[in-house]
């Protein structure tokens, strides 16, 4: 399933990943903790169609959340954060709006192009990823799960992966990501992750070298 929008959710040393697919299906991505037992609370009310205004977690000091009285409403604020949010990254001192506009120039979908995507099983835990050619819907690769790995790292591996598919295939056509991280590491050509390297993710990080 194709991803609209992907946003991460911080909290102390908490991070959720909330990923809306274009079927309208929400999922919460994350480690058991408050942070997510909250989002799932929510993701409940807004697939009933019910405010969530009443359940904010103003207990949870320190998080952010935005309340909305419809579904329609809270998926546009998934899909266009920008416009609802002045989130900063805490690194680059940068709106979400700002680092849009390196990460995501392009203004109309080419059906001739490709789509990759990580997924995750606790982060870190285990993460695999594919791509997937955009206008016929067909797999052109899939990576199996590898260990101990975070979700960014699957999503910049998932990049240079089609990059290299695109080159041996003798193809020049975009690649789709949803991972501004992603985009920047492969733009920047460096990965920073905070993940330490261990026997157990060293294949990750054998790939990541190989780059």
């Amino acid at each position: 399933m194709a991803v609209n929008a992907c946003i991460d959710i911080k909290h102390g040393k908490f991070v959720c990943v909330v990923k809306v697919y274009g079927t309208g299906t929400i999922q919460v991505q994350g480690v058991d903790s408050n942070l997510k037992e909250v989002i799932n609370q929510a993701k409940a009310a807004i697939e009933n169609d019910e405010g969530i205004g009443d359940m904010l977690p103003f207990e949870v000091e320190g998080a952010l959340y935005k309340s909305f009285k419809t579904r329609v409403e809270a998926e546009a604020a998934l899909e266009f954060p920008e416009h609802y949010f002045n989130l900063r990254n805490e690194q680059e001192g940068e709106t979400i709006k700002q680092r849009k506009a390196k990460t995501s120039p392009a203004t109309e979908l080419i059906m001739d192009s490709t789509c990759v995507d990580a997924s995750y099983l606790g982060n870190p835990g285990d993460v695999e990823y594919r791509d997937i050619h955009t206008g016929i819907n067909k797999v052109l690769f899939h990576k199996s799960p590898m260990s101990n790995g975070t979700n960014n790292l699957g999503e910049f591996l998932a990049i240079v992966h089609g990059l290299a598919y695109l080159k041996k295939e003798d193809r020049d056509i975009p690649i789709y990501s949803d991972s501004e991280i992603a985009i920047l590491w492969v733009r920047n050509k460096k990965v920073q992750t905070e993940l330490n390297q261990s026997i157990d993710n060293e294949e990750i990080f054998y790939l990541v070298a190989m780059v």
